[in-house]
């Protein structure tokens, strides 16, 4: 057979096979049946080391790689504990230049608060001066306004003055003439004279008399706009009062009306016209006792009427009041509501004439479908804008009223006078009958030598 086949041999049992075949011997047999069972186990044993080292293998590359990772980790934690410490070391630093630059933005800060404060305590100190320059000037201003007032009282009672003394003159210079001619006249015609004299003094008297009545009208009604009351029409004040003697609690529509914007105060108050003088009183039994003191009254006795929601034009001049009383707010709305507030008569004319609107202009030309009419206020009532306008005017009327009430004073006296001269010749003349010629001369060179003194002061 030889030993070519073992090269073909690979597994246990075919060799065996060729051995027991070579030998034929019991005793391999059971010997290489001993090696077999000691080779398998040997066998299963180098499978079962081979997993434990497969096994332990693997637990060493999971240890492996365990350490690996925990290694990274350390140095992971390491890398952000250096970099923690650098971060922290940065905020330090950024923390440290911004609490420097603040430091030195404080101290600019406060040099300039410094700075601030004495250019504050240097422009108070100036402000104060001009304060006292102020008062200087306005004391100084005081004064010459008074100089002012003082002169030009003195300039107007000296130019009425002097009209009363040019008529004065005017008079004496016809009474002269008068007097020459009553050398021959009879004592009947000076009579005459001294008559129609008495009635232009008693005529003047009456002037002079109108005049003081309104001067003394204007000073009331001025103390009591000073004193914070509003003036009304006389008949206004003398129903008012009745109403408060028999104590009956009213409303004056005037009183809760106030004008928001100024320029319209005189259009308001005129398109108002006499509703401003309504008098409202809320109970009824009250309302009739009122009605029965009005009988002389000119204007409306009604009960309060509150305000309907409505929605006005834009331009509406109910826009530009305020009615502080809702007792009073419909009658109000009633007049206010539809009329529209316009700059110019032309501009109201289109808007009267095209579309048949009421349309009102600052200067109180109130205008309509019909046409146009001015219905510009006698007085102004309405809030304290108009007792300021009241003011104004009255102070003025005042003023202009100066120089009337000197030159009717003056014209007075100078008719008194011609009268007392006239009375004077009369008693002469009653006297002494046959009154000489040089007599009656001597009377007018009296005359004259009292002109030529008024005529030179």
């Amino acid at each position: 057979m030889g030993t070519s086949g073992l090269h073909g041999m690979r597994e246990p049992i075919e060799l065996f096979k060729f051995f027991a075949r070579l030998i034929g011997s019991e005793t391999i047999r059971t010997t290489y049946n001993s090696a077999r069972r000691e080779w398998r186990a040997a066998l299963e044993q180098a499978d079962r080391l081979q997993a434990r080292y497969d096994h332990d293998a693997q637990d060493v590359e999971e240890i492996g790689k365990t350490i690996q990772i925990q290694r990274q980790r350390r140095l992971v934690e390491q890398t952000l504990l250096q970099y923690r410490l650098l971060i922290d070391h940065a905020r330090l630093r950024d923390a440290k230049k911004t609490h420097e630059q603040r430091q030195g933005e404080l101290q600019r800060q406060t040099l300039d608060k410094q700075q601030a404060e004495r250019e504050l305590a240097a422009l108070a100190q100036k402000l104060a001066g001009l304060h006292e320059e102020d008062a200087t000037f306005q004391q100084r201003l005081a004064a010459w306004k008074t100089r002012r007032d003082q002169a030009l009282g003195r300039y107007t009672a000296k130019v009425a003055e002097l009209a009363g003394e040019q008529k004065l003159a005017e008079q004496l210079d016809t009474e002269i003439r008068e007097l020459r001619q009553y050398a021959v006249a009879p004592l009947a015609e000076i009579e005459a004279h001294l008559e129609r004299v008495q009635e232009e003094e008693a005529k003047q008297r009456q002037r002079e008399f109108q005049v003081n009545q309104r001067v003394q009208s204007l000073r009331e009604a001025l103390r009591a706009l000073e004193s914070g009351h509003m003036a009304f029409p006389e008949e206004v004040n003398a129903y008012l009062t009745l109403l408060r003697a028999q104590r009956i609690p009213f409303k004056l529509v005037a009183d809760s009306v106030r004008i928001i914007d100024t320029r319209w105060l005189r259009a308001v108050e005129g398109v108002l016209g006499g509703e401003r003088f309504t008098v409202l009183v809320e109970d009824t039994d009250q309302r009739l006792q009122a009605k029965r003191l009005a009988e002389q009254y000119p204007y409306w006795v009604s009960p309060p009427k509150a305000l309907h929601v409505r929605s006005p034009h834009p331009r509406s001049l109910w826009h530009v009041v305020d009615v502080l009383d809702e007792a009073t707010q419909g009658w109000v709305a009633d007049r206010l509501l539809q009329v529209l507030r316009v700059e110019t008569v032309e501009e109201g004319d289109t808007l009267s004439t095209r579309d048949g609107l009421l349309t009102i202009t600052p200067q109180a030309y109130w205008q309509e479908r019909r046409g146009g009419r001015s219905v510009w206020p006698r007085m102004l009532v309405c809030g304290s804008a108009a007792r300021e306008a009241q003011l104004q005017e009255v102070t003025a009327e005042l003023e202009q009223l100066k120089g009337p009430l000197a030159s009717e004073a003056a014209q007075l006296h100078a008719l008194q006078e011609q009268i007392r001269r006239l009375r004077q010749l009369i008693s002469c003349l009653f006297k002494e009958k046959d009154l000489s010629l040089f007599g009656l001369i001597l009377i007018l060179m009296r005359v004259g030598n009292g002109r030529k003194r008024l005529l030179s002061t």
